[in-house]
């Protein structure tokens, strides 16, 4: 079993609307980098650490926090080139929500303890028209850290998107319509 299969499996478990698949061959999902977002990641991690080594090993003055300040923030930056670049050109669609479905699970928090806490996200199965053809989608979402923490929440979120008709907003890859994001375009890859 391969790294594709794995993602594969892990994105599809529980969920009822199985995404529909917009990749060609056999590929995994890597992060999304350009030569420049990679460069800029690179050189924010190493300014990032590289501080807080030689502050630990007491040979540096602790201003250098300073430095490795600005590194993270320069990291942080590389992943808002990266989406500005991958989704530069997408088009916006019209889309007919055809099915939704929203679930509980649980997600590990990050940082100390590691607890788990309980939130709602949703899948949606969309169908648009673009450049004379109709595509069937399971759009992503813009920020995967779309979920909330009540049900009543996630269905206020929905809502909120999707017109009374099940009319949404999807934008689509130019090059493969199949891929396609709910409502906006995601500032991070």
């Amino acid at each position: 079993m391969g790294l594709k299969d794995i993602q594969d499996q892990a994105r599809e478990s529980g969920w009822r609307i199985q995404s529909i698949p917009w990749q060609t061959g056999n590929k995994a999902e890597l992060v999304y980098n350009t030569p420049l977002s990679g460069a800029m990641a690179l050189a924010g991690v190493a300014l990032f650490l590289g501080p807080i080594i030689l502050i630990l090993r007491q040979s540096l003055p602790p201003w250098t926090i300073v430095i490795s300040i600005a590194g993270l923030a320069l990291a942080v930056l590389s992943r808002v080139v990266a989406a500005r670049t991958k989704y530069r050109g997408w088009i916006p669609v019209d889309a007919i929500v055809l099915d939704r479905e929203h679930r509980k699970r649980k997600r590990r928090r990050k940082g100390k303890g590691g607890k788990t806490t309980t939130v709602w996200s949703f899948r949606l199965l969309c169908r648009f028209d673009y450049q004379g053809q109709t595509y069937e989608a399971t759009p992503e979402c813009p920020d995967p850290t779309i979920v909330k923490k009540t049900e009543s929440a996630l269905k206020k979120y929905l809502v909120s998107k999707i017109t009374p008709e099940n009319r949404c907003r999807l934008y689509v890859d130019p090059d493969n319509p199949l891929h396609a994001v709910f409502h906006e375009i995601p500032w991070f890859a």
